[in-house]
């Protein structure tokens, strides 16, 4: 498998994974709406999931450029935000899950 195949391989996985996910939107997480229209919550693991386009938004008005770097990972074309790794991202998670 070329590189440029298992790219592909991992965005395709990521797909069917979001799919079982909540899709929110930026005030679900208490954020600015201008953070970004679309977000994945997986509650159990902790983990706010975003579409890398969608990524400098969130930087920029939900002031995600001050998360700490180790609790960020960038996979494919998804990035993964930790909320066990980062106060920021788990008060994000937390808003959701009390008022989702």
């Amino acid at each position: 498998m070329s590189m440029l195949d298992f790219i592909e391989y991992v965005d395709d996985q990521m797909l069917g994974m979001l799919s079982n996910l909540p899709s929110v939107d930026a005030t679900q997480l208490g954020l600015d709406d201008r953070a970004g229209l679309r977000f994945y919550v997986n509650e159990e693991e902790k983990l706010l999931i975003v579409d890398t386009n969608c990524d400098r938004a969130l930087q920029y008005y939900g002031g995600f450029k001050y998360v700490n770097e180790e609790a960020r990972t960038v996979l494919g074309e998804w990035i993964i935000y930790n909320g066990e790794m980062d106060n920021r991202v788990a008060k994000c998670i937390e808003m959701y899950c009390n008022n989702g």
